[in-house]
């Protein structure tokens, strides 16, 4: 029971410092280098999740199928404010925003990552 408070604290200390971030850079990696682009953040859940919209046609999308393995990096000048944490990336194909936002089926898709978060 402690270990599941504990984690989410961190969770809601994450979530606290990363409100005001929209953009984080996304760190995967393919063959073995590393590769950073930013992407913007759509939504945290409570359970530390964390959403990214995404072709599923990109580099980052096949990087994230062989090797799950990411990080996030989030930064604000404004107060200082540095995070950087792990996890685990899963492609989803959400095909109902795909046709809101008009966009073909077979290129949308959203990117969960699954964090691990400690203290």
């Amino acid at each position: 029971m402690e270990d599941n408070k504990t984690r989410e604290e961190a969770i809601d200390k994450l979530r606290s410092l990363i409100k005001d971030i929209q953009t984080a850079m996304l760190t995967t990696i393919d063959g073995g280098l590393l590769r950073s682009r930013p992407m913007q953040t759509q939504e945290t859940e409570t359970d530390g999740d964390l959403w990214f919209f995404t072709s599923s046609r990109t580099h980052k999308a096949e990087e994230i199928e062989k090797d799950n393995r990411v990080n996030l990096a989030y930064a604000s000048s404004n107060d200082n404010s540095y995070v950087s944490v792990s996890g685990k990336a899963e492609l989803v194909k959400v095909n109902n925003i795909c046709a809101v936002a008009n966009v073909d089926e077979s290129v949308c898709g959203r990117v969960r990552i699954q964090l691990f978060v400690g203290v």
